[in-house]
């Protein structure tokens, strides 16, 4: 419950790229309920707009992976996945299995919204998702949306959205196996299978992960290591059917195993000379269920009704003292409408429930609660301009009402420029702990607000793509809290001020791509650096294939940050190198290797956890084609 929450850091320069966009905008779903492959389709985002668009057409700053880039990329975890994604700033007590914190264009982890096929996913007591639980082997896609997007999802989605979507199957039943061994006594195995006929499709995956992990606490400190490990058994499930004019599908994700912590060490008085404190041991269940309904009675009209819940339950065992546990739990449904109104007009109107709880042996003054909210958006095209406006009303049983907005413009410069501007509002409800917990609460916090400004270009050259966005966020009652009490309170103004700037192409048989983000975070009453705020972040990626074998190098490099509101304590940038390589022996199977932190970069992404440094994985994997 203590444990301290994490962020990243950062130095270095990037270089940049400039030249033209073209996106011919239609309302007619570019994917009909999976009736045609994806491959032959150019790449959809639904999170952005709740609706089918492609990425050229979406007016938001998107990136989706898919399977191929997720294999590729040989990701252990999903933060090792996205940490390379522009604008995401992650931050870790220690090693695989320690808590773990996603920024998303400088805002906090709990300003970002997780997804999981449409259910909302995070632990109801501190309003964040537990990133460093979620098993890889249930990741078929990730898109990731940046900028507000409280109009059509609520509470939390300040700095943006990200949302995994399960396997899905078709065609004959493809296995796939993968194992891998490596540093720190760690292995992966995942196995799974997908297919589907007659309108059925299925996917049934299972993964096993454990690693020994690092002692994290930096060493000038007494304490007492966990030497427990991680470990995490996985399942994932997605059934389907389509029949005449609709679609149903239902998918399960399950993720439980054991992990632990090292605590800070005691000061007791007289002398308040610090003595080790004992680690902790956690049990922990990461579920997620749901089911959704999608129909086409009329052609102008498709509903879909989603049902879901989410876990997250955390059983904690200090080696001395008493055990403790918290239980979480959201239970979600929402029903959604888009009328096609004309070819270039598309209207999306819905409503959505939550009801969250909690369950624990400590005396929170309130365990449940619940929220309404009813959105509205229009997506309409004028010749050479497009707009999304959107609109949403909730109903919290906390704090009562609560209204957002958003607007989007584009306007298509040349066949191959577009000019983007938007605004939208946001909020954030202060969550369970926040609020209720006893004697590390403040039941006066009032929700967080947010304006966020976006401007940018969009731009498709012959040598590849690019995109800059410059925006800035003012955030209202911004919740903080420092050491040594960590009694949240509300900053009176924060502002987030901006840049990002992405690039890929292909040069020599070489696939580039790059990604530089600046932020200026700060509180505006003390001009203080907001903390645990990477201030600049460099992503750089090469890949080649030689003949049956494709190597790629990786670069994060991030600039310093403080760890603490008062700025005192400041934590050094880093640069880490990855390099992986996927040699195919054949059509089904191949080797893989992959290479973290190469140069064994000493770096901390919050005090006083250290990070792994150079770690080796190999492995094989069986997938026919």
């Amino acid at each position: 419950m203590f444990r301290h929450i994490p962020t990243a850091k950062q130095p270095l320069f990037a270089i940049a790229f400039f030249l033209g966009f073209t996106i011919p905008p239609t309302f007619a779903d570019p994917v009909a309920s999976g009736a045609i492959p994806t491959e032959a389709l150019p790449t959809v985002v639904v999170t952005a707009t709740r609706t089918a668009r492609t990425v050229d057409e979406t007016l938001s700053s998107v990136t989706v992976l898919d399977k191929k880039d997720i294999i590729q990329s040989g990701a252990f975890t999903v933060p090792d996945l996205l940490q390379n994604v522009s604008g995401v700033d992650f931050s870790r007590s220690g090693g695989p299995g320690e808590l773990t914190g996603m920024s998303l264009r400088g805002t906090n982890s709990n300003h970002v919204l997780l997804l999981m096929d449409g259910i909302p996913v995070s632990a109801t007591t501190t309003g964040a998702p537990s990133w460093e639980y979620l098993p890889l082997v249930a990741v078929d896609r990730i898109e990731v949306v940046r900028g507000p997007g409280s109009s059509l999802y609520g509470s939390s989605a300040i700095g943006g959205i990200v949302q995994i979507f399960t396997p899905r199957g078709e065609g004959p039943p493809k296995p796939e196996i993968s194992v891998r061994f490596g540093s720190l006594a760690t292995y992966q195995v995942n196995a799974g299978v997908t297919g589907g006929e007659n309108g059925t499709h299925y996917s049934l995956g299972v993964g096993q992960l454990y690693t020994a992990g690092i002692d994290p606490m930096d060493a000038s400190l007494p304490h007492i290591p966990y030497g427990g490990g991680y470990r995490n058994s996985s399942l994932q499930v997605h059934l389907g059917q389509q029949f005449d004019h609709g679609e149903v599908n239902l998918h399960l994700l399950r993720a439980e195993g054991r992990s632990g912590y090292d605590n800070y060490p005691n000061y007791n008085p007289p002398t308040f000379t610090p003595t080790p404190s004992p680690p902790t041991s956690e049990t922990f269940l990461q579920q997620v269920v749901g089911a959704d309904l999608t129909l086409s009675p009329r052609t102008f009209w498709k509903t879909k009704l989603t049902l879901g819940e989410s876990r997250d339950d955390r059983n904690d065992v200090p080696d001395v003292g008493t055990p403790y546990y918290f239980h979480t739990r959201r239970e979600y449904s929402a029903w959604q409408n888009d009328l096609t109104l004309s070819p270039d007009n598309l209207l999306t109107l819905g409503v959505d429930h939550e009801d969250d709880h909690v369950g624990s042996d400590t005396n929170f003054t309130l365990n449940s609660r619940g929220n309404t909210g009813v959105f509205l958006q229009d997506q309409a095209t004028f010749g050479r301009q497009d707009v999304v406006v959107g609109v949403r009303h909730d109903d919290n049983d906390a704090f009562g009402e609560h209204s957002t907005g958003n607007i989007n413009y584009g306007l298509r410069l040349t066949s191959r420029l577009r000019f983007i501007a938007a605004w939208g509002s946001a909020f954030r409800a202060p969550t369970f702990d926040e609020l209720y917990y006893p004697g590390f609460s403040n039941p006066k916090l009032h929700p967080e607000t947010s304006h966020t400004a976006d401007v940018g270009l969009k731009g498709i050259a012959d040598w590849g793509k690019w995109e800059i966005h410059a925006f800035r966020t003012d955030i209202g009652n911004l919740i903080a809290s420092n050491a040594p009490l960590y009694i949240p309170f509300n900053l009176e103004r924060a502002r987030i001020d901006g840049a990002e700037i992405s690039a890929n192409t292909r040069v020599a048989g070489w696939d580039l791509s790059g990604a530089f983000t600046l932020l200026d975070p700060r509180n505006r009453d003390t001009g203080a650096i907001l903390p645990r705020r990477s201030r600049h972040t460099l992503q750089l990626g090469a890949a080649r294939q030689f003949g049956a074998m494709r190597a790629q190098l990786t670069v994060l490099d991030q600039g310093g940050r403080y760890d603490d509101t008062a700025n005192t304590t400041r934590l050094s940038g880093y640069t880490l190198v990855g390099i992986g390589v996927n040699y195919a022996l054949d059509r089904r199977w191949s080797l893989e290797g992959r290479v973290d932190n190469l140069l064994n970069t000493h770096y901390e992404t919050a005090a006083p956890y250290q990070s792994p440094g150079c770690t080796v994985m190999v492995g094989i994997r069986y997938a026919p084609r």
